[in-house]
């Protein structure tokens, strides 16, 4: 945590590494700390560039809190997101897609598709059509997370990103102004 983020990387790698061999030690792979500091240490794996590992940690976390918790559990939800991200960052965006889209799918059949979770679900789904190249596909979930987080927070840090996601697909798709027109709405957002 603290560590990771104030840029201390090889530390926050160190003591992760320490942390989840003594919790891997203590407690059955199912357990909640197993899953949060494999969850925690993938996050600095994935900062200091080494994506694979950073995958294997999200997957043990998911496999621990789908055990654990179920498989809908908000904390489940999360690190099945974190999951189809590292699908994204990978490159791998075929499985990218298939996460998010499954992800997005448990958010539909539950009924939670105006949660901020669940635009972050629209969110990562954009995400994977965009990168995989379904640049059109991708503008509608797009456009659902802002929507969802316009609604929920209005001016928020979580909009300005959404924004953010949107204006960069529509630069990918060659529409300028409509880019700069979001753009400008999420640097007003991020100055309120």
């Amino acid at each position: 945590g603290i560590l990771m983020t104030s840029g201390a990387l090889d530390e926050s790698e160190a003591k992760g590494r320490e942390a989840l061999a003594i919790r891997r030690a203590i407690y059955p792979p199912s357990d909640r700390a197993v899953a949060i500091t494999a969850n925690n240490l993938a996050n600095t794996l994935q900062a200091k560039g080494q994506p694979e590992e950073a995958l294997a940690l999200h997957q043990e976390s998911l496999d621990a809190l789908r055990a654990g918790l179920g498989p809908e559990h908000s904390r489940t939800m999360l690190a099945r997101r974190n999951v189809a991200v590292m699908y994204t960052v990978m490159g791998d965006h075929e499985r990218a897609k298939e996460a998010s889209e499954a992800l997005l799918a448990v958010y539909e059949r539950r009924g939670d598709t105006t949660s901020i979770e669940g635009a972050r679900a629209y969110g990562t789904y954009g995400t994977a059509l965009a990168f995989s190249g379904q640049l059109a596909e991708a503008e509608a979930p797009f456009l659902r997370a802002v929507a969802i987080t316009r609604t929920r927070l209005g001016d928020h840090i979580y909009t300005a990103e959404r924004l953010r996601s949107l204006l960069g697909l529509y630069r990918a798709q060659g529409r300028r102004a409509e880019a700069l027109a979001l753009a400008r709405e999420a640097v007003g957002v991020y100055r309120r």
